[in-house]
């Protein structure tokens, strides 16, 4: 199974890809939602863990290719892809949402909960065209967290 981890903290993003290759994911990462949306052109993901932030909320540059962006891009090239955004805030942004992400976790990220998503693969033909939204808040007493 393909997975690809967008997050710019390095904090983050190493140890999330040590702990899942063991488990027998394949994963690439990307630092910026611009690497992420090259990455989605070039290669079918079965999921994309991304980070809301990655400077596009608070960045006042227009011309900045945003999460939304890339999410919005990597639901219409695979719409079977399962996107999984993750925040140190206790919302995600709404146009991250209407753009087609189908799971918000707070970080730190429980990783039984990331990997038992994770395992669930590709959106079905049905899931894709059906979408259905969930929200996991952090509940820092169950599992490890990243």
């Amino acid at each position: 199974m393909l997975i690809l981890l967008l997050d710019d903290d390095d904090f983050t993003l190493i140890p999330m890809k040590t702990y899942l290759s063991p488990l027998g994911f394949e994963v690439m990462t990307g630092k910026t939602p611009e690497a992420g949306q090259r990455l989605i052109d070039r290669y079918s993901f079965d999921c994309v863990v991304a980070d809301q932030g990655m400077g596009d909320l608070t960045d006042s540059r227009r011309d900045r290719f945003t999460v939304a962006q890339m999410v919005e891009f990597c639901r219409a090239y695979s719409p079977e892809t399962r996107i999984i955004i993750a925040s140190g805030q206790d919302f995600m942004a709404p146009e991250i949402r209407r753009a087609g992400a189908n799971l918000f976790l707070m970080k730190p990220v429980n990783l039984d909960v990331l990997t038992f998503e994770l395992k669930k693969g590709r959106l079905t033909k049905e899931e894709s065209e059906n979408p259905e939204f969930r929200f996991y808040p952090n509940h820092p007493e169950s599992g490890d967290h990243f």
